[in-house]
Order: structure tokens, then sequence, then C-alpha cells
């Protein structure tokens, strides 16, 4: 009786402990999207925060970025509904299976979302790191890979509906507190080949009476047993069989539809086939862009797209109508209605991808600077949400911020110098137009395709272009976006040249049209 109590204390004991303080963000940021349900860590380190900052529990997808390294304690115990992580294409330390969370190779099992009720670890996992389902309540059903070989401390802890643990031969360590909790727990597989249980790892599984064990009587007084390792009257039957499995084959789960999966035991005629249903994740929808821009007399959709790897399902919303039009010429002083750029600032304006400067200016002549430059991008976008920071460190304006942050996390911008910085104020380049542009076709709208062909060959001032934007601006030359500027000798692109308002509004009416930006219908010939 002493014993079961010291049991139970014990596992009173973890649970107090496992009660999340709060965490210093560093060097990460985390965000709440407006919904509630989309909580994204940017930054360089462990996702970490304020665990009692906000409600987190409509939170479904945790989104990280590729400098981030792993997810801590609190923010685990807050997402009570999460349903997969998300991490950027890129990621230097992560990857998603299923929606949970491992190391870039692949290796080490880091968490598992806490709404998961069937999870199978993928094959290659060597290691289930601490708590990585700890907080996976409504877990049913759990298979192992053949590759495993530690189970740290608390792994499980908790998973109040895990039923049944088949520990795959290999496996040499089962951590503290590895399973303690699991109070539907009735099955347990153990092999021969582990060499260690810690202290209290089956603690508090009241429902588990009895544990098969692959090796003899003997082998099994040789194992290394913490204290309180097993509840109190557990029985051990021995030289259990044990399968030894292959790989999983089948179909992966989809935000709509199931997965099934089976994996065939190896050994000499056996051909058990073991089978795990894995539930559907989900839709992971984006912020949204608009696809079809309103008229005066027409209405103008926004489509949101999901974001989970090989689904691109959407759905719409609709713009209101703009309101009446009016030339600009009538709205600003400094546009001449017979001026070689007039038709497409008329465009932009109309787009609302330029404005005025103030007063009833346009300064078509004023060069265009690069915060400038990525805001319009932004507003063809139609200005999406966006969370997070940027590594830049001179931007002093909040008019732009939104815009920068979200040209930086879809690789539109990289930064000037050693990329601490934006520049936000310096004038845009007509070569750095070429990059941003090309840049935004590839990233976002997924339009870009390089030219087969030298276009800059006919420039006499060609060799002026930078490395870095030589192809930019063969791409550019190629849909029209520069024409050139005729001079001595024939046309120059004068790549260094600051762009002017008026050049901009006629490079960015043709990249528009060029790669229908809005997907509109191509009329019949």
């Amino acid at each position: 009786m002493k014993k079961k109590l010291l049991s139970i204390l014990l596992v009173l004991s973890l649970m107090l402990a496992l009660v999340p303080a709060a965490f210093a963000a560093g060097d990460v940021s985390a965000e709440l999207e407006s919904d509630g349900t989309t909580l994204t860590f940017s930054g360089s380190g462990v996702a970490t925060a304020d665990c009692w900052n906000g409600d987190w529990t409509a939170v479904t997808h945790i989104a990280l970025g590729f400098e981030i390294r792993g997810v801590a304690e609190d923010v685990l115990a807050r997402c009570v509904n999460l349903v997969s992580f998300e991490t950027i294409k890129g990621s230097w330390y992560l990857r998603t299976y299923n929606g949970g969370l491992i190391s870039e190779d692949s290796k080490q099992m880091l968490a598992a979302p806490n709404r998961c009720t069937a999870y199978e670890i993928p094959d290659l996992v060597q290691t289930v790191k601490t708590g990585a389902f700890r907080y996976c309540q409504g877990l049913t059903a759990v298979t192992f890979p053949a590759s495993l070989v530690t189970i740290e401390a608390q792994a499980f802890t908790s998973c109040l509906s895990l039923t049944a643990a088949a520990l795959p031969d290999g496996l040499k360590t089962i951590g503290e507190h590895a399973f303690a909790g699991c109070a539907a727990l009735t099955s347990v597989l153990i092999p021969k080949s582990v060499t260690s249980i810690g202290e209290g790892a089956f603690a508090g599984c009241t429902a588990l009476t009895a544990i098969d064990y692959s090796g003899t009587e003997a082998e099994w007084a040789q194992l290394t047993k913490g204290e309180n390792a097993l509840p109190e009257g557990v029985t051990v039957n021995f030289n259990a069989p044990i399968h030894h499995y292959g790989f999983w084959k089948g179909t992966y789960p989809s935000c709509t539809t199931e997965g099934q999966r089976t994996r065939t035991c190896k050994d000499d005629g056996c051909g058990y086939t073991e089978k795990m249903t894995l539930p559907a994740r989900g839709h992971y929808f984006d912020g949204g862009r608009v696809t079809t821009p309103p008229t005066e007399t027409t209405t103008g959709v926004r489509t949101y797209t999901c974001k989970t790897y090989g689904c691109n399902a959407t759905y719409t919303e609709e713009i209101p109508k703009l309101a009446p039009q009016v030339p600009v010429s009538e709205r600003f002083d400094d546009v001449d209605p017979d001026g070689w750029a007039y038709e497409d600032i008329q465009y932009c304006v109309d787009h609302e991808l330029m404005n005025g400067v103030g007063g009833r200016s346009f300064a078509p002549g004023r060069v265009m600077t690069r915060a400038q430059m990525v805001q319009v991008l932004y507003n063809i976008e139609g200005e999406p949400a966006v969370t997070g920071e940027t590594p830049f460190t001179d931007l002093t304006s909040d008019w732009y911020q939104n815009a920068v942050l979200w040209a930086y996390q879809t690789g539109v911008v990289a930064g000037t110098g050693d990329g601490s910085t934006f520049s936000p104020d310096d004038p845009v380049t007509r070569e750095q137009t070429a990059v941003i542009l090309m840049e935004y076709a590839d990233r976002v709208l997924g339009k870009y395709h390089p030219s087969e062909y030298d276009r800059l060959f006919p420039y006499q001032d060609r060799a002026d272009i930078s490395d870095y934007a030589r192809t930019a601006m063969n791409w550019a030359v190629n849909h029209n976006l520069f024409s050139g500027v005729p001079g001595p000798g024939g046309l120059y692109l004068k790549p260094q040249s600051d762009a002017t308002r008026e050049q901009m509004a006629v490079i960015l009416a043709q990249f528009c049209r060029e790669l229908n930006v809005w997907n509109e219908p191509i009329p019949l010939v």
C-alpha cells in the first residue's frame, strides 16, 4: 500500500512540475493571427512566449519561421486544440510529418499536435524527445519505427487515452516517467534490447496489470529499472513474440481524407500486417490575395488558399465595387493628359497600386523609394495580414512596416549590405526594380519563366548591370518592362539610374498586364 501511495504522489508531483511557467521570448517573436487560429513564430531560436499572454485555446496551427529550432513547453501546454505544425519551406532545423514536428535530419520526434488521435512516428526517427506527446490526451494509438533507440523522459506523460504501446526491437532506453499517467494503458510490449527503464516510467498506469517482455526472466533481472518503474502488482510475461516490421506503405492523410497505412512483419513465415488510420488534418488557409480586382461596375474577389503541402484548396470572398474613377489629370495638377506615361499612371491609380504624394500632386518625376516599391506589391496582394519581425534595423516609419515584413517573409526582398538593413528611403534603381519584380513573380505569383535568349545584347550599357541583377534584367527586358532609352550609338538600359514614379507606373502597368497578375480571362481572338 505504501508503494502504491508513493507511486500516486510521484505522478502528482510530476503533474505539478509540468505546470508551464512564463518564458522570455529572446530573439523569437510570437504573433496570434486576428482569427485566433494561427500562432506564428519568427526570428531565431526556440519558439516560446509568455504562456498566459492571451487565449491560445483556439489555436489550431502553429507556423514556424525558417530559423526556429524547436517549440518550448509553454506553447504546447496552452495550444490544447493544435492540429498541426507548419514550417516555412527551406527551414534550417525542422520538418513536419503528419502535422507533427521532427528534426530536419528526421532522427528526432520533437512534438506531436495536441489534437492527434492516432500517430505514426516516421521511419528513421531514433529518439522521441522529452515531452513530445505529453499533451496529446486524445491519443489512442501510436506506432513506433524499427529505427527507434531512445524514448526520453516524459515523452508520453498523461496520454490519457493511449491503450497500447508495442515498443520495437532495437529500443534501448525508456526514460523517466516516459508513460506516467497513461491511465488507459492496458498492453505494453518491451523488447529485450531495452537496457534501462527510468524511474516511474509507467507510474500511474492504473489499468496496466501485465506487460509482455521478449526476453527471458534472467534477462529481465539484468535490466536496469528505476524506482517505481512499473506500477505495483504488474506481472511480466517472458519470451513474448515480437514483430520486426518493414517500412510503412499506403496513403498519407490530406486535409479532407484519412490516411491508410500498413506495414508487414519481415520475419520468416509471419506475414502479420499492422494497419494504421491517420485522421484528416483540416485546412490551413493563408491571408488571401486579390485574384479579381473590383471595378466601378463589378465586385472583386479575394481568394484564400490552403497552405498545407499538396492541398491548394481555395475559398473566396467578395470585394465591394470601387468608387467612381476620376481621370488622374483632374485629380493631380502635375499629370499631363498628353504625357507619355498618362495611361499607365491612370492604370496604377485605378488599381490602387500608386497614389498621390499629398495635396493634388502625383510627382511623376520624383524618384521612387525602396519602401514605396515594396508597398506597391503589397497593395497588389490586397495587403494580407502579417505577423513576425524582420532582421532590418532601419525601419523607422509605420506606413511601410507590414509591406516590408511581407516582402521579407515571402522572399521578395533580402535586405541591403550585410542583410541587416533595408534602406527604405533610398531610391530604388532600375536594376533593383527588375530583381524585386522577378522575385515577386517567382515566389508569390508562381509566374516566373526565365528567358532562353540573351535580351541584353542590343543595349550599349549592358556591362553596367550588376552581376546579381543580370538574370532579372534579362527577364525584365524579355517581358518588355524596360524598352531602353535612346542615346549615342543605340539604346541604354541605365540599370544604376533611379526609377522615377512615372517610369515605375509604366513598368508596373506592363508587369500586371504581361503576367496577368489578377488572372483575368484572356479574350478570344
